[in-house]
């Protein structure tokens, strides 16, 4: 926990939103638990990450609007590869969440799970932030239903941006919480420290097309 506190605080004073990030599983999303959003057509997110138990070498794509295709090579004891899709299926409104709908591991190398998910941004926040002089930007709150391997039960997360280009991430996902904070280092390319079932992990994001 000591070096995950360092680790956080290196990032903080680096300091410097941004797009739909692949989680470690290929699909977008916080660390495990997916969002309802999806990668913007033609765009594409690349993720290499390390932890204890589970590497990731892959990333998701737009295929066409709303839509997204993800594949990741996922290596604990063994290495698999995961195919996941995931369709938005209501675009966030004014009072209204983001509704998506996916699958994980369609071809259930390690164990497929279908979900639903529901995100909002909690623009209300904003003003009450600005005139505090609060330094956060509005929270995204998502949360959702998962049956199968990959994830099974209730879920949910939250993205608080920070001043700057970073922000802090939490999720609720397999009965375990996750924590971490993220960061952009060069135009198209992030970093993240974060925990995995209480190990501190990293990721590195490359993004084309935002």
């Amino acid at each position: 926990m000591k070096n995950l506190l360092v680790c956080l605080l290196l990032v903080m004073l680096v300091g410097v939103t941004f797009a739909t990030q692949p989680t470690i599983y290929g699909y977008s999303g916080i660390f495990t638990a997916p969002t309802a959003e999806t990668i913007k057509t033609a765009g594409v997110a690349l993720i290499g990450s390390t932890s204890k138990d589970v590497n990731t070498v892959g990333g998701c794509v737009g295929l066409f609007p709303n839509w997204e295709l993800s594949a990741a090579r996922v290596s604990n004891s063994e290495s698999q590869t995961i195919l996941s899709g995931k369709i938005l299926l209501l675009q966030e409104g004014l009072a209204l969440p983001a509704i998506g709908v996916g699958v994980a591991d369609i071809t259930d190398e390690i164990g497929s799970s279908v979900y639903v998910v529901a995100t909002k941004t909690l623009t209300v926040t904003q003003v009450a932030t600005k005139t505090t002089g609060l330094p956060f930007g509005p929270p995204q709150i998502s949360a959702g239903i998962a049956s199968g391997k990959i994830m099974d039960g209730v879920f949910a997360g939250v993205v608080l941006p920070l001043s700057g280009r970073s922000r802090i991430m939490a999720e609720y996902s397999n009965k375990k919480v996750n924590l971490g904070l993220a960061m952009q280092v060069l135009p198209l390319v992030e970093v993240e420290v974060f925990t995995l079932e209480g190990n501190v992990s990293g990721a590195v994001y490359v993004k084309l097309g935002f």
